[in-house]
């Protein structure tokens, strides 16, 4: 049996922050810090030479517990090959019967009462688990992925949801999705909403918000899309919809990309080239949260065309900036957005094209779309996010498999994974 006060141990093992889920543990970690007072401890267990971009945002009840990276390994950027060889080589001492990771012997000493996997990966324990899976997009459009890349998601996915006491996505959608597709019970699944992560931040000045503009060469109008370059992401329909209102109506929007560039984007480059509205176009790459904040103050629209979402940070964050929101009708978007914003197919270059031209010319419009956006925004928050969190960790740490269904604490973990430790 736990203690009343629980030790909370909450995966943040990213090599790369600076995506979506790295947005959703700061949003954590601020919401946990807001929580009324506590001696709940809620410790986020960080690579020992990548904590810095967590440890901002962080209450007192937060905590950070290193672990050592794999020998021969970094964050960012590209292994060499003699790093990979020996990655693999000792990454053979730290697996399972299974072939997955094991839990460092210092996470299963802790005395944690419940680990949350807030990303894809996770490694093989027997303290109670919830796993995160956010999406099942290799599923959905399997030929943007390798066939090595869809068995290994294929192989975790399943294995980690089977390891889970509760298996957390953000929307019904979502939940219903991985239920058809895994055969979940709906009992193990759990909906968990997340929220802007500009709540986490400080706003930006009028000052700072124009000199970010003229750092970057942007003009004073502008359409925004931050996301990395990768095909799901379908920037080549904005850029389509950019060449049919140069052409039909005169009307050279301006398009203003940030987020990592993959080696997807010398292909939009190239279509930009092709369409001859290179000049429409800034590829900004990877840019700061505070820069970013200023491109949400200052742009015409938030334009999201993506072809598949899991949740979808960046209309949240337009909602909370007053900026009208444009976004594909793709998976559990018609869900987050709720009405407040204009649904489009995400392969609707046209469609896209008139609603980025009424956008701009329609104050009534535009009113209503920021009117509705703040409306949805303001019922989401990371304090209520980190509350229904809390509560789940209770219920499992107690011995429940979800918030009031009692099962024996031998019969959390399935026997397969058991044996696999």
């Amino acid at each position: 049996m736990a203690s009343e006060k629980l030790k909370v141990g909450i995966d943040a093992r990213l090599d790369n922050p600076r995506q979506g889920i790295g947005t959703a543990i700061i949003g954590l970690a601020k919401g946990f810090g807001s929580l009324p007072a506590s001696e709940d401890e809620y410790w986020f267990i960080m690579h020992s030479d990548n904590t810095e971009w967590l440890r901002p945002y962080m209450g007192q009840n937060c905590r950070i517990f290193e672990v050592p990276r794999a020998p021969g390994t970094r964050p960012f950027g590209k292994r060499t090959l003699r790093q990979r060889l020996w990655k693999r080589i000792t990454s053979l001492t730290t697996r399972s019967a299974s072939g997955f990771e094991v839990a460092p012997s210092s996470v299963e000493e802790f005395g944690f009462d419940v680990i949350h996997f807030t990303t894809q990966l996770g490694f093989v324990t027997t303290v109670p688990t919830i796993y995160q899976p956010w999406d099942l997009q290799h599923l959905h459009l399997p030929k943007l992925f390798s066939r090595r890349e869809w068995e290994r998601r294929e192989r975790e996915y399943r294995f980690f949801c089977e390891q889970a006491c509760l298996v957390c996505v953000q929307t019904e959608w979502g939940k219903r999705d991985l239920c058809d597709q895994y055969g979940l019970p709906e009992s193990k699944v759990v909906v968990v909403p997340g929220a802007s992560v500009l709540q986490a931040y400080t706003p930006p000045t009028q000052s700072e918000i124009d000199a970010t503009l003229r750092k970057h060469g942007i003009p004073s109008e502008f359409f925004f899309y931050p996301a990395v370059t990768w095909p799901h992401k379908n920037h080549s329909v904005l850029l389509r919809a950019l060449a049919k209102l140069k052409e039909e109506h005169d009307y050279r929007a301006h398009l203003v990309l940030t987020g990592d560039l993959t080696t997807f984007s010398k292909v939009l480059r190239r279509e930009a080239r092709q369409y001859g509205i290179s000049d429409q176009v800034s590829f900004l790459g990877f840019v700061s949260a505070a820069e970013i904040q200023c491109f949400y103050r200052r742009a015409r629209a938030l334009v999201f065309p993506s072809k598949f979402e899991g949740w979808g940070f960046p209309i949240f964050e337009a909602f909370q900036s007053g900026l009208p929101v444009i976004c594909s009708n793709a998976s559990v978007l018609p869900e987050v957005t709720a009405g407040a914003a204009s649904l489009l197919p995400s392969e609707d270059a046209a469609g896209f094209a008139h609603a980025m031209i009424r956008v701009h010319t329609d104050v009534v419009m535009r009113a209503e779309l920021v009117r509705k956006g703040f409306d949805r925004v303001q019922s989401l928050s990371w304090e209520r996010t980190a509350d229904i969190m809390q509560k789940h960790y209770a219920s499992l740490a107690h011995g429940h498999s979800g918030m009031g269904d009692t099962v024996p604490l031998h019969d959390v973990l399935p026997e397969r994974v058991v044996s696999a430790i």
